[in-house]
C-alpha cells in the first residue's frame, strides 16, 4: 500500500465506488482508471497496487487488470522499441496486447499475454511472442485474411483491417447458459471497440479515435457498426482537427 497519489477530485470524478480486497483486507472504496484502488484506513486515504485487487465489480476488475497488465508491460517491454502500441484485449481472466515493435533492428509485431487468476488482478502466468515482419511476409502472411462487415470470426483468430494492419485474437464465445452468452456478446463489444480505437490511433485519426474512446465501456448499436465499418469498410480520409476542417472551406463571397 502506498499514500495517496490521486487527488481528492480525481477520485470523486474518475474512481468506480465498489468493494474490494486487497491484500486479505475487504474495503469500501474506489478503483482507478490507472487500476489502482483506493480506500480509507483509520483516517487516512491510502492507495493499492493493482495487481492486489479481488472485487466482483466487472469494471473494476476491468480496470485492476488493465493497470496490472500496464505495469507489467512496462517492465518487460524494455528490449523492444515500441512504434504503435494497441489497446489491451479481454479474453475470459487473459488480457492481450498487439505492438509493433523492433528488436535488435529486426521490425515485427510483439504479443504480450497475461493470465489472470479468476476474480483478481493477480498475475499467474505471462509470456509474449515476436515475429518480425519479414517471417510474415514469407511464412504467414497469406494466413491472415481480410476481415469484412458481417464476417464471421473464429475464437483466436486474427484479420487483417482495411489499413493492412492485424486485429487482435477474437475472443471466445461461449453460449452454454444465459450468463456465458451475455458475457461472451460484451467481450465481442469489447474487442470490437479496442481495436476500432487501435486503428484510429495507428491512423492519426485523433478526432474519429476520440468518438471510440467516449463509447470504449457502453458502446451503442451505431457505436458498433460505426467501429465495424472503420475496421473493415471504408475508412475516410484523416483530419487532423475539426478545426482543421474549418479551416479548409471557403465561404461564398458577395458579388
Amino acid at each position: 500500500m502506498t499514500w495517496l497519489q490521486h487527488s481528492i477530485v480525481q477520485i470523486d470524478q474518475q474512481g468506480i465506488p465498489c468493494r474490494f480486497t486487497t491484500k486479505g483486507i475487504a474495503v469500501l472504496g474506489w478503483i482507478m482508471p490507472d487500476g489502482m484502488g483506493v480506500f480509507q484506513a483509520e483516517g487516512i486515504m491510502v492507495e493499492s497496487r493493482p495487481e492486489t485487487i479481488s472485487t466482483d465489480h466487472p469494471e473494476g476488475l476491468r480496470r485492476a487488470r488493465q493497470g496490472a497488465g500496464n505495469r507489467h508491460y512496462h517492465r518487460h517491454a524494455l528490449d523492444y522499441r515500441i512504434s504503435d502500441e494497441g489497446a489491451w484485449t479481454p479474453d475470459g481472466d487473459k488480457l492481450v496486447k498487439q505492438c509493433c515493435a523492433v528488436l535488435a533492428d529486426v521490425r515485427g509485431q510483439l504479443t504480450i499475454h497475461v493470465v489472470f487468476k479468476a476474480g483478481t488482478a493477480e498475475l499467474l502466468r505471462s509470456y509474449t511472442e515476436f515475429q518480425s515482419d519479414l517471417h510474415a511476409c514469407t511464412h504467414g502472411a497469406d494466413q491472415v485474411r481480410q476481415g469484412c462487415v458481417g464476417c464471421k470470426l473464429q475464437a483466436g483468430e486474427v484479420v487483417r483491417t482495411s489499413s493492412g494492419r492485424t486485429t487482435s485474437p477474437f475472443p471466445k464465445i461461449e453460449t452454454g447458459n444465459e450468463r456465458k452468452a451475455g458475457n461472451s456478446v460484451k467481450r465481442t463489444e469489447q474487442w470490437l471497440m479496442e481495436n476500432a480505437l487501435a486503428e484510429a490511433q495507428a491512423r492519426g485519426d485523433g478526432f474519429i479515435a476520440l468518438q471510440f474512446k467516449a463509447s470504449l465501456d457502453k458502446p451503442q448499436r451505431a457505436d458498433k457498426d460505426a467501429a465495424e465499418e472503420y475496421l473493415f469498410g471504408h475508412q475516410p480520409a484523416v483530419v487532423s482537427s475539426p478545426l482543421q476542417l474549418l479551416s479548409s472551406l471557403s465561404l461564398p463571397t458577395r458579388t
